[in-house]
């Protein structure tokens, strides 16, 4: 294994390590808190539709539809400031005889702002890794790099402790190969809608 993907998984683990010391004591306190206090763990996931223009050597090409999928974790850590993962999410696109799968690895920080009861527009600032398997009738490789972005939208309240999210999510994707003088990669505008529950 090269030294990047002991990198990538070492930061794979270090989060899931955090995840898990922080989610006990997280749990253990009482059940007075509302959505968006500090102390408060936010778990679930969104789908989402994408349009992607792919970008090779600077220059853009036509845009790809596909579907995504994304687990989504955070925890409050003052009034409306959560801090957020998207740990492995996954993308998956065809077009003919390509195939094309992103992993994706991404974190950041988001504000929730309480306009009225169960009712949370959020902003949210994401930066990570992006894994592609791209798999051109037979011929193979797999690339990796930094992906960066943000995503807005609204939460609200559908049960006592779920959230119903709807947003609009930008990505900059950089996949460049070794030596590349110009950005390879995509660029990715997607909206979703989504689930969680808060602890």
């Amino acid at each position: 294994m090269n030294s990047r993907r002991s990198s990538q998984l070492y930061t794979v683990v270090m989060f899931w390590m955090a995840i898990a010391l922080l989610a006990p004591r997280t749990l253990a306190q009482d059940g007075k808190k509302s959505f968006a206090s500090p102390g408060v763990v936010e778990l679930g996931g969104s789908a989402s539709y994408s349009y992607t223009q792919p970008v090779s050597n600077g220059t853009t090409s036509d845009g790809v539809h596909s579907v995504a999928l994304m687990p989504y974790v955070g925890y409050f850590v003052a009034e409306g400031v959560e801090i957020v993962a998207n740990p492995l999410g996954f993308s998956f696109v065809k077009s003919g005889s390509t195939t094309v799968i992103d992993v994706r690895l991404l974190g950041g920080v988001s504000y929730n702002i309480k306009v009225q009861p169960g009712i949370y527009p959020f902003i949210e600032g994401l930066a990570g890794l992006t894994l592609r398997s791209i798999d051109a009738g037979g011929a193979k490789a797999t690339v990796s790099g930094f992906s960066w972005g943000g995503r807005g939208g609204v939460k609200f309240a559908v049960t006592s402790h779920g959230m119903l999210n709807v947003g609009i999510q930008y990505l900059q994707i950089t996949l460049n190969p070794s030596g590349a003088d110009k950005r390879f990669g995509s660029n990715e505008l997607s909206a979703g809608a989504g689930f969680t529950v808060w602890l």
